[in-house]
């Protein structure tokens, strides 16, 4: 319900149920046999309030669900945590969230989600003006997404690149980029 709430942008709603199942959770968990939803939902209510510009309500949230994550929630925390601080333009600690997340989702081969972080680390040297890194790192992420054929990845990558090139002036390079972007988001109707 949550999720549906957040859907329409009904964001109170939506913190009001991740609460609530919270504290169901919480109440059914005496054999520790929920902490894998637990986890789940304190990383949603962080995501949410991410989104709500509460920051401290979700840096609370996500660290609750860094304490209890395992397996494949662990690289997702951490992803959430690194958006976070991107967020509040904190990118050392961004970007250290970013990193350690990659390493565990190139470990796990999984090359979807390493495109993501690839995506979310160049953001973060393009809005500190470091250009060859984030265009790197777009170049990477557009690698990495076009193996599983990462649809929307791939047009965020372009997009990254095309403002990383208008930024050096390299309009020709930019709207060439612009240009594969918005012809790859005309063929999916997206």
């Amino acid at each position: 319900l949550g999720e549906l709430a957040l859907r329409v942008a009904d964001i109170d709603k939506a913190i009001d149920q991740y609460q609530r199942a919270l504290r169901l959770l919480i109440g059914l968990n005496s054999d520790r046999g929920y902490d894998f939803y637990i986890t789940e939902t304190y990383a949603g209510l962080g995501r949410i309030y991410t989104s709500a510009g509460d920051h401290v309500k979700a840096l609370g949230s996500l660290n609750a669900a860094r304490k209890t994550a395992t397996g494949v929630q662990i690289p997702n925390v951490l992803n959430s945590l690194g958006y976070l601080y991107m967020e509040q333009e904190d990118y050392a600690q961004a970007e250290a969230q970013f990193s350690e997340s990659l390493k565990i989702y190139r470990s796990t081969k999984n090359q979807r989600e390493e495109a993501r972080v690839l995506l979310n680390l160049g953001v973060i040297q393009q809005r500190q003006d470091n250009h060859d890194q984030a265009l790197g790192l777009f170049r990477q992420s557009l690698h990495s997404a076009t193996t599983p054929k990462e649809i929307d990845i791939e047009i965020a990558a372009l997009e990254g690149m095309g403002v990383v090139l208008t930024a050096q002036s390299r309009f020709y390079d930019a709207l060439e980029c612009f240009d594969k972007g918005l012809a790859i988001a005309r063929e999916t109707q997206d």
